[in-house]
């Protein structure tokens, strides 16, 4: 169709072209006018004002020639409230600079309160003192309210009536003489505030200010960087979940109410002198003394329920001088920021790190940090060859911190991230000095999982030569972790394995020595020699790890029982035991030592409880696989009692479908996978009471009843319920009767649906295949997923989709949708997600709130109809908030995805214009934006899947634009 001669604009309804203009500054707005008769009016509708007068305020414009443009700006003004009379508005914005008479702008603002404005924006300059009209605090319709200017414009609290009012903004402005009274008479009285900014105010010449409102959720304040110490400062906000706080610190902090605190950003500072007396004092070798007139430690101390926290390099420092005996445990923080600075040592940092028992993830932002002068203690040499001061001039190598090795020995963290590595800022700053400390940071913290470091550099040359340095370590900390060396062009990862010895025994079937090729007899005796020798070389000398693997050939079991009981003598805390037909020795279950205790995989290893003896009171991981536990339920029950730090519990086939109850009840635990192979039996009853628990994996048929389900806590879960073979095959049946032509009600075959109210309140969620065909048959009603944001689906030919589109009405804050394959089995019931069945409703996808959708295809797939093309148009035609299509292709066959990525840039109709679209493969990463009439430049992006196909170093860029003329023979 040739659209190009046809006014498309003169066919929009007024109201849709006044929603236009609303997003214009109304002067703009108003210069329409002049393009036909239809718009000359246009503007009285217009629900939003944006005036702005200080446009005009340019020296080089002259004076007359502003003060006429000034005049011109009033009139128009009353021209536009005029025109607009007294018609509802929704938003009015006012930048005003005005002299000593506020009478007309006083006039404009009472006019469009008098209209019931929702947003309001008034910014106002003046050499005199401009009051706030009292009437705006009165005001019954305002849900925004923003006041910005010069410290001339004040408000003077009286009467306060913001009955909707949700979020307030205050910018530079003054609340009179008295400060602290009516600022908190004015915050204390918006009963439904919810969100609070304050940016550059000075209240250190109050005498207090306080910030006081249980409805608060989120407040920002951004002080200006004053030379004197604000007097008191108190925080009562019981449900506040975000807070952004940056000023000097105070010299008191009355009352720190932060009950409900998710994330802080923390900018606290001190003022100049303080910091020039408190650094001297250390330089001059006199230590860290207390900061005279400042104490953050009640501050620090109301934010110690945080669980993300971000600290400025002044912050850090804040709490060396002012907090420094007082740090609080953090035992919620998971994750921690800290911004460096050359200038700012790192001596608290210790203490803060010990007292975070439960950090997950450390990033650093840049590793600078201040030379501490201490070289004369010998406890801060950095390397025993180390030279503080060297030929190149004064750059000090010594350690940043006092005991180092303690506090990162202990360390949780797994993650650690470094921003801006590589980055310069002075000439005491190198790149030795910050790859010395990640090597150090490497060979210490025991935990650690992952290391990845944002190099700040433009040459490729630069990541291989830190790549190269780090991969040569000799000695690391945790043998399983993976390094990650990342810039702007490129990406080098690898892991780096330790060649110095352990303090732990392994013991496999086929790993002692022997020279030549025995009998099963011969070779279970020579194995036991050996472990006897080893055992009797070693003595009674302490024991980390001991792992005994002989699952493949006979032993004397008396012999193995003298073994564990060695090892437990000597204070193992990592138990790994594999065995044929043991009976396991009740010491293990009253060991003082025991942190990781492994049972299984065995055949007829059994777990005899006696119910008197349980006690591990260090034990935090417990992994049982194919193990006999003796008395069933109340033997397990019995055995989670006595661990009382639990953390982690992995149960692998222990048979519960045979027990009368299967109960995991553990306050402590943090993680829990519960996994059983395909059963014939579907357990009876299963229970969770798990209020900590923040990981879940599940796999298992349905269990007859779950009579309690406590994840209070779960942040991520991967559900792989099933159904078994009988139930299968009554849900066929009633497949059958529920979609005949009668549409007679489907038939439940299970009923799992108070386990997954249990898992409500989960954040990610990974759904197998089976598990989704349990939804449609064994779940009624689907419960509501308010906090998910991140689903993903398996599928495959014979799951049916039936479920999808209650399961998606309910995910209302759903972001990032990931499917696994795109077949299932077309039934009439197919749903409202599917493009293979005409749909009797509109899509539940034309409503969904998924920005982002991740397809994996696979090249073993048995359909060449072009269903699944077909069902990723249907996505993109139907998902209107959509930011970005990502397909994952398994395939080597470069001209595949080539083919693929003509296909959706072809595609002529799209829900969300503004969608990216990439197409990933072993060798190929295309990315592009639909239509692809519009845009055809395609490049290379890094993908973000853990596949190892998707791992490899960035593929080859590809300029690749389709021929308009080739015909799309996909649709």
């Amino acid at each position: 169709m040739d659209i190009g001669s046809k006014d498309i604009i003169s066919n929009l309804p007024d109201a849709l072209l006044c929603h236009v203009l609303s997003f214009l500054p109304t002067t703009e707005a108003a210069s329409t006018s002049v393009l036909a008769k239809r718009w000359r009016y246009l503007l009285a509708f217009v629900p939003t004002l944006d005036l702005d007068n200080m446009i005009y305020d340019r020296p080089k414009m002259g004076r007359r020639k502003r003060l006429e443009m000034r005049k011109s700006f009033k009139l128009f003004v009353d021209r536009v409230l005029a025109l607009q009379g007294n018609a509802p508005l929704k938003k009015f914005s006012l930048r005003c600079k005005i002299g000593s008479d506020p009478s007309r702008v006083n006039g404009w603002v009472l006019k469009v309160l008098e209209r019931g404005v929702v947003e309001f924006d008034l910014y106002i300059t003046s050499e005199y003192e401009y009051p706030l009209p009292p009437e705006v605090l009165m005001t019954k319709t305002l849900v925004r309210l923003k006041l910005a200017g010069t410290d001339e414009f004040t408000v003077d609290v009286g009467e306060v009536f913001l009955p909707k009012l949700k979020t307030l903004h205050l910018t530079a402005i003054s609340f009179g003489d008295e400060g602290g009274p009516p600022f908190a008479k004015l915050i204390s009285a918006c009963d439904a505030l919810e969100e609070l900014v304050m940016i550059k105010m000075m209240w250190d010449y109050w005498e207090f200010c306080s910030v006081s409102n249980p409805f608060l959720k989120r407040v920002t304040i951004d002080c200006e960087n004053i030379d004197e110490n604000p007097k008191s400062v108190s925080f009562d906000t019981p449900n506040l979940v975000y807070l952004e706080f940056t000023d000097t610190v105070a010299v008191k902090y009355p009352k720190v109410n932060f009950d409900s605190l998710v994330e802080a950003s923390v900018g606290l500072r001190m003022t100049p002198d303080q910091v020039f007396h408190a650094r001297d004092l250390v330089n001059s070798h006199h230590g860290y003394k207390r900061c005279k007139g400042a104490n953050a430690a009640d501050f620090m101390m109301g934010i110690c329920n945080v669980k993300t926290m971000y600290l400025s390099s002044e912050a850090l420092e804040v709490l060396t001088f002012c907090c420094k005996k007082a740090i609080p445990v953090f035992n919620n923080l998971i994750h921690l920021t800290v911004e460096t600075d050359e200038r700012v040592d790192w001596e608290s940092l210790p203490i803060l790190l010990k007292n975070c028992p439960n950090l997950e993830t450390l990033v650093f932002e840049g590793l600078h940090y201040g030379d501490l002068n201490q070289c004369f203690d010998k406890d801060y040499s950095f390397k025993d060859t180390n030279e503080c001061y060297g030929d190149q001039g004064d750059t000090c190598q010594c350690k940043p911190w006092y005991g180092t090795p303690v506090w990162l020995s202990s360390s949780p963290v797994k993650i650690l991230k470094v921003l801006k590595f590589g980055q310069i800022s002075s000439y005491k700053d190198d790149m030795e000095r910050q790859t010395d400390l990640i090597e150090h940071f490497l060979e210490s913290m025991p935990n650690l999982e992952q290391v990845i470091l944002y190099y700040d550099t433009t040459f490729d040359d630069d990541l291989k030569i830190v790549s190269t340095q780090l991969q040569m370590l000799e000695k690391v900390a945790s043998t399983k972790c993976k390094i990650q060396v990342i810039s702007d062009n490129i990406s080098y990862s690898f892991t780096v394995y330790s060649s110095s010895s352990t303090s732990g025994l392994n013991f496999f079937k086929d790993t002692f020595p022997h020279d030549k090729p025995k009998s099963d007899d011969e070779l279970s005796r020579s194995f036991m020699e050996f472990v006897d020798r080893v055992l009797a070389l070693q003595g009674n000398g302490s024991i980390n790890r001991f792992s005994l693997d002989c699952s493949n050939f006979d032993v004397d079991l008396a012999r193995v029982t003298g073994w564990i009981l060695n090892v437990l003598g000597r204070g193992v805390s990592d138990l790994d035991l594999s065995l044929l037909e043991y009976s396991l020795p009740s010491e293990i279950f009253v060991s003082k030592t025991l942190v990781k205790l492994k049972l299984g995989p065995a055949n007829d290893l059994t777990l005899t409880i006696d119910r008197k003896d349980v006690f591990l009171p260090k034990l935090k991981t417990l992994y049982i696989d194919s193990v006999e536990v003796q008395e069933r339920g109340f033997g397990f029950v019995k055995l989670l009692s006595g661990c009382p730090v639990l953390e982690e519990l992995v149960l692998m086939n222990i048979g519960w479908e045979n027990w009368q109850f299967c109960t995991v009840s553990v306050k402590t635990l943090k993680r829990l996978t519960f996994f059983c192979e395909d059963a014939y039996e579907n357990p009876k009853s299963v229970s969770f009471d798990t209020p900590n628990l923040v990981y879940l994996e599940y796999s298992d048929a349905i269990a007859g009843k779950y009579p309690k389900v406590n994840f209070n806590s779960l942040v991520e879960a991967h559900i792989g319920l099933r159904l078994t073979e009988d139930q299968s095959g009554d849900a066929d049946f009633s497949e059958e009767d529920y979609f005949s032509e009668g549409g007679e009600e489907k038939q439940m075959v299970g009923n799992a649906t108070d386990f997954l109210k249990g898992i409500s309140n989960v954040q990610i969620l990974y759904l197998s295949a089976k598990a989704i065909e349990v939804l449609t048959f064994c779940c009624e009603p689907i419960p509501v997923f308010n906090n998910l944001f991140q689903l993903t689906i398996e599928n495959n030919s014979e799951v049916r989709w039936d479920s999808l589109p209650g399961l998606l009405k309910n995910c209302p804050n759903l972001e990032t949708l990931v499917l696994k394959r795109l077949l299932h089995k077309c039934n009439k019931g197919c749903g409202n997600v599917c493009c293979c069945k005409r749909p009797k409703h509109p899509s539940c996808l034309s409503s969904s709130p998924v920005k982002v959708l991740k397809i994996f295809l696979f090249e073993d797939n048995d359909e060449e109809d072009g269903s699944e093309m077909r069902q990723i148009k249907y996505f993109l035609e139907k998902m209107p908030r959509l930011e970005q299509l990502i397909v994952y292709y398994s395939t080597s066959y470069d001209p595949a995805v080539l083919e693929l990525s003509k296909k959706l840039q072809k595609i002529p109709k799209i829900a969300s214009p503004k969608c990216k679209i990439q197409v990933i493969s072993e060798n190929l990463s295309l990315s592009s934006t639909v239509p692809s009439f519009l845009t055809t430049n395609w490049s290379a992006l890094p993908p973000e899947e853990e596949y190892p196909w998707v791992e490899s170093p960035p593929p080859p860029v590809y300029d690749f634009a389709p021929s308009p003329d080739e015909e799309d023979y996909w649709f």
